[in-house]
């Protein structure tokens, strides 16, 4: 893990700021179960085929709200706060696993005697 970085000089966007939020929050659930930082255990296939099912449930949710038509779910009257909501759990949940993947290949890298 990086450890060479100024908390005072990192600037981020609200969007991206509130994002890492929720999925911090999500990693704090997980805690009780999977220890902090538990995720060092598992293949890199596994992360890569949790953040397949989390866009293949966004899609589902989309494709179901949507019924085939191309519009965005924005524009869309169809779409329920419900799906809307479960596809930014799973928006934060993919994030979550990406993040995961990018560690343990950073991890990799370091083990190689690659700082990057």
């Amino acid at each position: 893990m990086e450890e060479n970085f100024d908390l005072e000089k990192i600037s981020v966007r609200p969007s991206v700021y509130l994002y890492a939020r929720k999925m911090e929050s999500r990693l704090r659930e997980k805690d009780k179960e999977k220890g902090k930082d538990g995720w060092h255990d598992r293949n890199l296939y596994y992360y890569l085929k949790k953040v397949a099912g989390c866009l293949k449930q966004i899609l589902d949710i989309i494709k179901i709200t949507i019924m085939g038509e191309i519009l965005t779910p924005f524009s869309n009257s169809k779409i329920v706060e419900e799906d809307i909501l479960i596809a930014i759990k799973k928006c934060i949940d993919g994030g979550n696993f990406l993040m995961m993947l990018a560690d343990n290949l950073r991890d990799e890298l370091l083990k190689r005697g690659i700082k990057k």
